[in-house]
C-alpha cells in the first residue's frame, strides 16, 4: 500500500498519463488528417501515397504516423497535396510545437521532483544513521 502511493509511483503515473494524452491528441489529429485527405477526391495525400486502394487500417496507421512525426523531429514521406491539407498541416505544426514543448517540460519537472525527493530521503537516512552512530545503537 505504501509503495503504491509513493512519490515515485505517482511521478511514473504522471509521465504515463502525459504519454496517454499525447497519444489521444495524436489519434484525434490523425483522424482529422484522414478527414482532410478525404475532402478533395481528386488531389490529396491519400491518393498521392496510393492508400486509396488500401484498407482503413493502412490509411489510419499512415495518418497516425504523420501525426506523430509532426510532434517529433522524425522523418516522414507523407506530404500535403492541396491547399487545405497544407493549411491543416501548418496549424498542426504550430500546435505541436507548444504541446510537445509542454510535455518535455512536464517530464523535466517530474524528474526534478523525483531527484529532490530522493535527495530528501537520502538526507533523512543520513541523519538517522548519524543519530544511531553517535549513541552507539
Amino acid at each position: 500500500s505504501n509503495r503504491l502511493l509513493s512519490t515515485n509511483a505517482f511521478l511514473i503515473l504522471k509521465v504515463a498519463g502525459g504519454l496517454c494524452m499525447m497519444m489521444i491528441t495524436n489519434h484525434i489529429i490523425a483522424c482529422c488528417w484522414f478527414g482532410v485527405g478525404s475532402f478533395d477526391a481528386e488531389k490529396n495525400w491519400i491518393r498521392y501515397m496510393d492508400l486509396d486502394k488500401e484498407d482503413f487500417g493502412q490509411s489510419y496507421s499512415a495518418a497516425l504516423h504523420w501525426s506523430l512525426t509532426q510532434f517529433t523531429p522524425a522523418t516522414n514521406n507523407i506530404v500535403p497535396d492541396n491547399a487545405v491539407e497544407r493549411a491543416f498541416a501548418s496549424v498542426v505544426i504550430l500546435l505541436a510545437i507548444g504541446v510537445f514543448s509542454s510535455f518535455i517540460a512536464s517530464i523535466s519537472s517530474t524528474l526534478n521532483t523525483l531527484r529532490m525527493s530522493r535527495l530528501e530521503n537520502s538526507k533523512h537516512y543520513s541523519k538517522l544513521f548519524q543519530f544511531f552512530n553517535e549513541r552507539n545503537l
